[in-house]
């Protein structure tokens, strides 16, 4: 989420003055992060105090601000002055019970304090509009826009949600004691009318103590990230009138293939003499299975504990106590996987396709590259995947060295998920001209255009959640129409006649068999399509719609009116 907001800032910011706030999470103490965002202090800013918790106890705090600018756009990062504020604040876990709730009220208290701060030293940056991004920052910006509602500034307020989250607290929680929210009337717009309420009524009769739906009533405009996911899922959960003033940004990929292709080409070089100047897809895949793999070092894991979970796991699924996985003996079709190890991406799923893919295409090959979250979840995961130890990977970890090379060398992306409310991956996929079989839940169905339905511009297949033999069938067209294009191309036409049979689609295989070139055709549409709809500049008009309509919401509550 964090990189859809910073994506979504830097393309608003090319024509914008747009500020970034967020707590520290300790990145000011990193010497390149300070020197890359260029990271001073806010000099005069000082936000003190004491917060009452439920005890009656006061609990002191002391919040300073480092700030910098970086590709346009301006950075703050709220920090502890004290060792009390700074052990919440500062710390590099973003979400964690406990922490999560600590950084939240302090963030709320710093944003109050830094209103203050310019409306005394620099009124002319008072913001026009504030743009909220999930529920964890949702009393930060009711903050917000109650100072300025006090200075009789009118400014609206948009809240995006990302992923619903369902957390809630009791009221002293948001409260004047520990938030700073002061307790008082002002209106909100609920079913296109504005109603005079207090925000302890928002917050507990109107919205069940709940983050989100707190946020949706003190918003002028509630976004989230499809179309898809804010009709099925957002406005059901939220239960409130808030349609009229609701609507949808998408994500925007920034990625760049040629720039992760040039990179490639340049960090492995060492590796890469073998390969002509301009490797084929076919080569860098055949690199990446063959080398690459045995070289990605130790995988960087936040979590002690998950690290001594793989290291237990050693020998399984390719994974190596002393870092990297074992590459594979032998080349073949690659099918990639990405993202955070959780029930929701549905790695699960795609390892249950896995054999039904093998019985028609054996020498095809399964990497995994995950973020672990959950030792349980590690150990079935890898344990399942060593069942097929010549033709499935599991890299644990983030490893940059070879995230972007899988991408640009396989045949097809998969993507399980069982719900998702955008799906930047499937992007990421794309843009690098990877076919998408993913799910039809969510945001996939937006932005993946199933070639069953769409035989000229078609991108990849959707498939119903959990459904891993159809997943097995569309992961094995796709492989199959790749195969084929690229072995025409190296003149090798022995095996179209089998390979074409292997495609379990009649509309798929005729077009295949009409145009054996159909699999670049395939990339070709994907890159397309992220160009023409999903790239930052579209994300930025999209926001900037919401912010247009906000405005209007914002005006229809102005208490003077």
């Amino acid at each position: 989420m964090g990189a859809a907001v910073a994506t979504l800032s830097k393309a608003l910011a090319k024509d914008l003055e747009v500020s970034l706030f967020m707590p520290s999470h300790g990145r000011h103490f990193d010497v390149r992060f300070r020197e890359k965002l260029g990271l001073g202090e806010v000099r005069g800013f000082v936000s003190k105090g004491a917060r009452k918790g439920v005890d009656g106890n006061l609990y002191p705090y002391t919040i300073g601000m480092e700030g910098g600018r970086f590709q346009g756009l301006r950075y703050f990062l709220a920090k502890g002055l004290d060792q009390s504020t700074s052990r919440w604040l500062d710390d590099w876990q973003i979400y964690d019970g406990e922490l999560s709730y600590q950084k939240m009220s302090l963030f709320a208290r710093a944003m109050r304090g830094y209103v203050d701060f310019l409306l005394r030293e620099d009124p002319e940056r008072i913001p026009d509009i504030v743009h909220a991004n999930d529920w964890h920052v949702i009393p930060a910006a009711v903050s917000v826009k109650q100072a300025l509602l006090e200075k009789r500034m009118n400014i609206p307020l948009v809240f995006t949600i990302h992923l619903l989250n369902d957390k809630g607290l009791p009221w002293h929680y948001m409260s004047e004691d520990w938030c700073g929210i002061k307790d008082g009337p002002h209106f909100v717009n609920i079913g296109g009318a504005r109603r005079l309420v207090t925000y302890r009524d928002a917050w507990s009769d109107m919205s069940g103590g709940k983050f989100e739906r707190f946020g949706a009533v003190e918003a002028d405009f509630v976004a989230s990230v499809s179309r898809s996911y804010l009709q099925s899922d957002v406005l059901p959960s939220l239960g409130l009138n808030v349609s009229r003033k609701a609507g949808f940004i998408y994500n925007g990929c920034d990625w760049d293939e040629d720039d992760i292709r040039q990179g490639v080409l340049r960090e492995q070089a060492h590796g890469m003499e073998e390969l002509a100047a301009k490797p084929e897809r076919s080569d860098l895949r055949r690199y990446l299975l063959a080398r690459a793999l045995g070289e990605t070092g130790t995988p960087v894991i936040s979590e002690p504990e998950l690290s001594r979970v793989v290291e237990g796991l050693s020998g399984l699924a390719g994974i190596r106590k002393s870092g990297g996985v074992e590459p594979f003996s032998d080349g073949g079709e690659l099918v990639l996987m990405t993202g955070r190890l959780d029930r929701q991406k549905g790695a699960d799923v795609l390892l249950r396709a896995v054999p039904k893919v093998l019985e028609v295409l054996p020498a095809t090959k399964f990497l995994f590259l995950f973020v672990p979250l959950d030792g349980e979840l590690i150990d079935s995961t890898v344990r399942r995947a060593a069942e097929y130890e010549k033709n499935v990977r599991v890299v644990l970890g983030r490893v940059p060295q070879i995230y972007g090379l899988a991408h640009i060398c396989a045949d097809v992306y998969a993507m399980p998920s069982r719900w998702e409310p955008f799906g930047i991956a499937a992007l990421e996929a794309m843009v690098t001209g990877n076919p998408v079989v993913g799910t039809r839940v969510g945001g996939i169905m937006e932005t993946v255009l199933d070639v069953l339905d769409d035989r000229e511009k078609g991108t990849g297949r959707l498939v119903m959640s959990e459904d891993y033999r159809e997943l097995a069938r569309g992961l094995t067209c796709f492989i199959a129409m790749m195969k084929i294009d690229e072995d025409v191309r190296r003149g090798q036409r022995q095996n179209v006649p089998r390979l074409l049979d292997i495609i379990p689609y009649d509309d798929v295989r005729e077009l295949v068999a009409l145009n054996q070139s159909t699999g670049s055709v395939i990339r070709r549409n994907c890159r397309m399509r992220v160009e023409r709809h999903f790239r930052p500049k579209n994300a930025a008009q999209m926001a900037i719609k919401a912010y247009e309509k906000a405005f209007i919401v914002s005006a229809s509550r102005n208490e003077s009116s």
